[in-house]
């Protein structure tokens, strides 16, 4: 555990000092009420100094340095200028994931937590694990219905179940691997392809959830096996992780250069860019 958090660790720092250093630059020489995390911050340290208001500070400050915890921004809004704990956090005064400067590493503190639990988990057996992922699945549909926003697929405890089935996926991979026989692969690609590119529009955002976990469930193991023996295969895996935590300090530095101060609208020319800017950060990384 120790060891995948330190892994994870100097490059979520390196992007969140990359985003710091991003904000005091626009906030400095441009118009800085423009720039959410630093006007999120201001707005909080106006709050009155309430036990509510200081617990948030401790939060926001604790999820910067550690990535844990992150989740909680979707249930935490200001109102009278209050901190408060609510499931529908809108509206609010403060946006509670502007106080954090990485957005996207909220996915990773939910990682981080579950990681947590897994030497707990690890020598259950499958039946052990279908059910805690059943009981999961139910918590999660039981979300879905009663909070409506996207709370069920971002926060750890709707989200476990998740975890549950990729560890139940793991112990039973070799059935997998060899449960439609020798053409197994060529089903799990085109899978694959139909669950990034080509399902039919329409589908609810609930019925995508679960149709992208079962699936992501089966061929995983699948295509893990045929591509682990793979140099470029380990290598783009390698880089989806700053990949995944630079894009959008690529977006935004794209958006800043071209889009508003090179008044450039070319939607394939600043797409191309961003993917170009954003490898360039996983590669140096």
């Amino acid at each position: 555990y120790l060891s995948r958090y330190l892994r994870l660790y100097p490059a979520y720092a390196l992007g969140t000092l990359s985003f710091l250093l991003l904000d005091w630059f626009a906030s400095a020489f441009f118009n800085s009420s423009q720039v959410e995390s630093f006007s999120a911050w201001r707005k909080l340290f106006a709050l009155p100094p309430t036990a509510n208001n200081l617990l948030l500070a401790i939060w926001a400050v604790f999820c910067n340095l550690t990535i844990f915890l992150q989740d909680l921004g979707g249930i935490i809004a200001v109102r009278d200028h209050q901190a408060i704990l609510t499931v529908n956090r809108s509206p609010t005064e403060i946006y509670a994931w502007s106080l954090t400067l990485l957005n996207v590493s909220w996915s990773l503190g939910v990682e981080l937590l579950f990681y947590l639990l897994a030497p707990f988990l690890v020598h259950r057996s499958k039946l052990q694990l279908l059910l805690l992922a059943l009981l999961g699945f139910t918590l999660k549909i039981y979300a879905i219905v009663h909070i409506g926003n996207d709370l069920p697929y971002r926060m750890f405890p709707f989200v476990v179940s998740d975890f549950l089935l990729g560890m139940l996926a793991y112990k039973m991979r070799f059935t997998l691997i060899n449960s439609l026989g020798k053409h197994t692969p060529l089903i799990c690609y085109c899978l694959m392809f139909a669950l990034t590119t080509a399902l039919p529009v329409g589908l609810a955002k609930w019925a995508y959830s679960l149709l992208a976990i079962g699936v992501t469930t089966f061929i995983v193991p699948v295509l893990f096996d045929l591509s682990k023996r793979s140099k470029l295969d380990n290598r783009i895996g390698e880089a989806s992780y700053p990949f995944y935590l630079f894009h959008l300090l690529a977006i935004a530095l794209i958006h800043f250069t071209l889009t508003k101060h090179g008044n450039i609208t070319n939607t394939y020319m600043i797409s191309a860019c961003n993917v170009l800017l954003t490898l360039i950060f996983a590669y140096l990384v």
